[in-house]
């Protein structure tokens, strides 16, 4: 898949940030997620 998306000519396209509102705090019982991650090895 990678030969057919090289053979696309690539152009940047403008767009304008998206306004986002003030994180929210974590809760004080909050543990971080312990398991693995699906990691896709890049190919370039």
């Amino acid at each position: 898949m990678t030969h057919l998306l090289a053979s696309i000519p690539y152009e940047k396209v403008k767009y304008e940030e998206p306004k986002l509102g003030k994180r929210q705090k974590k809760p004080d019982d909050f543990k971080p997620d312990r398991s693995g991650r699906n990691v896709v090895p890049a190919v370039f």
